[in-house]
């Protein structure tokens, strides 16, 4: 397992005012939802639902338009390691840099895999694979693919099954989701609800797809995977949806806010994104020289992306928060910048 990953704050006992290593929507638990929860908490001394039926019921009815029949997991992922375990020992595709959890999963179940570079994934450089992971938008980048070329490739490459990572996507105004059309029957999509609800600590993510890939992955699950408090949240979800788009398209905003201000810098490299996380590169010092920096001095926590494949020891990534807390690591950056000098 990857060590290091964002909201690695435990790592900082007591040190951290702001977390910028988090890719999750800022105070986005809805309050109403947390009193449900605690209203819940006798459920702890039952088993949940031993195959999650009932929330899958509701979260395939959200989804009526793709076709697909759902399978809630323990976080999105749980569903990684599903699939990669239905394809024992394949030959699996994944494009650099990506979330770790993808080579993870694979190397746990001795996949054959070939690293991509985003501009090679086509069908001819993907024909031999059997899985091809993509992120959509893509962890740590925020680089997207469109719709139409993810659903042309599928078309293409029958023997091959994309699985789509959508964990981001109600985060990015440039990744649209691929659930409002039918799925093909080789495409599987797997989505959060870590990071537009802040649900990190419960554990809840689902996969989509069509009847005969779902029944091949069902005997892989364990039973009672899914946590009680996790079901409920899901159900209470459902039946009352939540509008987090103002702050999304404030949090958004204030991204490109924030990408702007840095790459005003000549020794950072930001990677325009249109999430509500950047990828960015100092050319001096390193990014865990910053991050120990910016801990000590102003307890603000980045997420130091040396550890990702195809990555160096210059890259960073930051998830922007309030107004008022992004102008402070920005101004907290430019202190380190200049006394690098």
């Amino acid at each position: 397992m990857l060590q290091g990953h964002g909201n690695n704050r435990n790592a900082f006992p007591g040190k951290i005012s702001c977390d910028f290593s988090s890719n999750v929507l800022p105070a986005a638990l809805p309050g109403d939802l947390l009193e449900h929860l605690k209203g819940r908490l006798e459920t702890l001394s039952d088993y949940p639902e031993v195959d999650a039926a009932i929330a899958a019921r509701c979260l395939q009815t959200q989804h009526a338009a793709s076709g697909a029949g759902v399978l809630v997991t323990n976080g999105s992922t749980e569903a990684f390691y599903l699939l990669a375990h239905l394809f024992r020992g394949a030959r699996s595709g994944i494009v650099l840099p990506s979330f770790a959890e993808y080579e993870d999963a694979a190397r746990c179940y001795r996949h054959q895999i070939s690293f991509l570079k985003a501009e090679a994934v086509n069908v001819k450089n993907c024909r031999q694979l059997d899985l091809l992971w993509l992120g959509q938008p893509n962890n740590p980048d925020g680089r997207c693919w469109s719709p139409h070329f993810l659903r042309e490739l599928a078309q293409s490459l029958p023997q091959t099954t994309l699985l789509i990572d959508e964990a981001y996507q109600e985060l990015c105004s440039d990744a649209e989701g691929l659930t409002t059309q039918v799925l093909p029957p080789n495409m599987v999509v797997v989505r959060s609800l870590t990071k537009i609800y802040g649900l990190a600590g419960l554990r809840a993510g689902y996969l989509l797809a069509q009847g005969k890939l779902l029944e091949k992955l069902q005997p892989l699950r364990m039973p009672w995977s899914v946590n009680s408090l996790a079901l409920a949240a899901i159900t209470w979800l459902h039946a009352h949806p939540t509008d987090h788009k103002p702050q999304i398209d404030t949090t958004l905003s204030e991204a490109r806010k924030l990408q702007k201000a840095l790459r005003q810098r000549p020794e950072l490299e930001v990677t325009p994104s249109a999430c509500n996380f950047f990828l960015t590169r100092t050319r001096v010092g390193t990014a865990a020289d910053l991050q120990r920096y910016l801990v000590a001095e102003h307890g603000l926590l980045i997420r130091n992306a040396d550890n990702f494949r195809g990555l160096g020891p210059g890259h960073f990534r930051v998830a922007a928060q309030t107004p008022a807390a992004n102008l402070q690591l920005q101004k907290a950056i430019v202190e380190w910048l200049n006394q690098q000098y």
